[in-house]
């Protein structure tokens, strides 16, 4: 993308699976977004849930506010059947995707 005379690229994006086991009284503890009807983008992490525990336990792999759940359980593509997902399936494996802007090239 061209802007007002320079090249914009896009960042290459991180990709990382996470995988969370529900049990009864668990939330997530993470809001999302699904303002661009294909992914969610996560802007809140709670400090409690099941999301809080693995970035305790994963913190190379931690999800954090702006990063963006691209599938759930090989759903892809539908942010409402990865919202359903995340709260029918008893057991969650989301690829979780993190970009670092844009780079600008001169």
């Amino acid at each position: 993308m061209i802007v007002d005379g320079l090249l914009s690229l896009p960042a290459i994006a991180k990709e990382w699976t996470v995988v969370l086991k529900k049990h009864p009284g668990a939330s997530l503890g993470m809001d999302v977004d699904m303002c661009d009807a294909s992914s969610l983008i996560v802007y809140v992490v709670c400090e409690t849930g099941l999301v809080a525990d693995w970035n305790q336990a994963n913190p190379a792999k931690s999800v954090q506010k702006g990063d963006r759940i691209i599938e759930v359980n090989q759903k892809k593509g539908d942010a409402w059947a990865l919202a359903h997902e995340c709260i029918d399936s008893p057991e969650l494996r989301m690829q979780v995707q993190r970009s670092d802007g844009c780079i600008l090239k001169l």
